[in-house]
């Protein structure tokens, strides 16, 4: 019978703690003792941290795993709202304790001492308390309370050591970060190392990742995010671009092929990496693969590269709204010398006819701006709020200057130059 609720106090178990001894923190180990030392099923868990904070990485694959609810907690022993964790933790308990009348046992995984009342109550209610803590952190009162209480060695934080390389390979800081936090990261390192070769030979070392990935038993399934860390790890300046795809998660779709793996996805945009064969996460749904390379050199794939990343370019649906807007501009410079960007959307509105055209409307001005076309005048204001100085004369210099942005932007994709002709499609 499921009639157990754990709730883990993060900010106790990590307080204090340096970096090593994080990635030597085991939720697993936890829940593994747990089990051991009580009687029935678990029937919730929830785990309380600032889960934004990427020192916890490494614990996110344990409460994924476990099928621990993540509790996410702002302000992460930061000020007045310290004991954030602690107030919400004990709202859930006393929630559950008048919602959820099966539920028998409540263990809580903290050492603060502050839990004792809530222990004191819910022992008034019938109900049986199960403390865990680690040696050293544990409270004597709380401790007392608890009908029973598991008591953990403390953590023995190994040295720090700095990975400043893996295989020969310099890794950025931000990779470093990554690798430290994900073991799964630090066994494909000493496996593969660094390529950078033809198209086929880039899709293979993809392929070769996927395989090393295999051999984690991940049920929950892989974030995709960690497949592209590996990537830029695996191939040097890695871009998925000059294959032809406008989105990562498509180039995946075609590197999964001929693979054990698959790619799943839970909507709108939540995407993993499942071994084939293991069953589907609950609330994910299978992604098609794609069996063959798109056309590199197209207006879609071009359009796709230009709305992606920094600075984004992306193109209004409505190439005419876009003309029409520069032209506006042309014939009326002096206008918008010095003109809001209220006032200037405002301004443009005659050239809406529906939501969509408003959308479009909107679109055309930010690539404007994101072009330089139209600058502002406070970098450390939003884009609605700034004040516009159009800097062209003529209409020429316009898309002249869009050529170059977005001929710069496709080459820096693409590893090459691209093609004029398709270029010149977008006017």
């Amino acid at each position: 019978m499921k009639n157990v609720a754990i709730f883990f106090d993060i900010e106790n178990l990590v307080g204090g703690y340096s970096m090593s001894s994080i990635n030597e923190l085991s939720l697993k180990d936890i829940s593994k003792k747990i089990s051991a030392d009580i009687n029935g099923g678990i029937a919730v868990q929830k785990a309380y941290a600032d889960w934004s904070n990427q020192k916890l990485n490494k614990l996110r694959w344990d409460i994924s795993d476990l099928g621990i609810e993540p509790i996410q907690m702002f302000g992460f022993s930061k000020g007045a709202t310290k004991n954030a964790s602690d107030i919400q933790l004990v709202v859930d308990v006393m929630e559950i304790l008048f919602q959820k009348s099966f539920i028998t046992t409540f263990v809580i995984v903290s050492g603060d001492g502050g839990f004792s009342s809530i222990a004191k109550k819910l022992k008034e209610y019938g109900k049986s308390v199960v403390g865990v803590s680690f040696r050293d952190a544990s409270s004597i009162i709380f401790e007392k309370v608890c009908d029973h209480f598991i008591v953990m060695d403390s953590i023995e934080p190994k040295k720090e050591k700095e990975i400043k390389s893996m295989k020969g390979v310099e890794l950025e800081d931000n990779l470093k970060i990554q690798f430290q936090q994900d073991p799964r990261l630090q066994t494909l390192a000493k496996k593969i190392s660094q390529i950078s070769g033809t198209d086929s030979e880039e899709i293979e070392q993809a392929k070769n990742i996927i395989r090393i990935f295999l051999k984690f038993d991940d049920s929950k399934g892989i974030n995709i995010s960690t497949f592209k860390t590996a990537l830029n790890f695996g191939i040097l300046d890695f871009s998925y671009h000059k294959f032809g795809f406008g989105k990562f998660v498509d180039f995946i779709r075609y590197v999964v092929l001929d693979t054990d793996m698959k790619l799943i996805l839970k909507e709108p945009s939540d995407y993993r990496l499942l071994k084939k064969g293991f069953p589907i996460v609950r609330g994910f749904n299978p992604v098609s693969e794609l069996t063959e390379f798109p056309e590199i050199d197209s207006f879609e794939t071009y359009k796709s590269i230009l709305s992606s990343g920094k600075p984004n370019l992306r193109i209004p649906e409505s190439l005419e709204i876009l003309t029409s807007i520069i032209r506006k501009m042309v014939e009326r410079r002096e206008t918008y010398r010095d003109i809001h960007f209220e006032d200037l959307l405002e301004d443009m509105s005659i050239f809406a006819g529906n939501e969509e055209d408003e959308k479009d409307i909107r679109k055309s001005l930010y690539l404007l701006i994101n072009t330089e076309i139209l600058l502002g005048d406070n970098s450390d204001e939003v884009l609605s709020n700034q004040h516009y100085y159009f800097k062209c004369e003529n209409q020429n210099e316009v898309i002249d200057l869009l050529k170059e942005q977005f001929s710069h932007k496709i080459k820096n994709a693409l590893n090459r130059e691209p093609n004029e002709d398709v270029i010149q499609e977008f006017f």
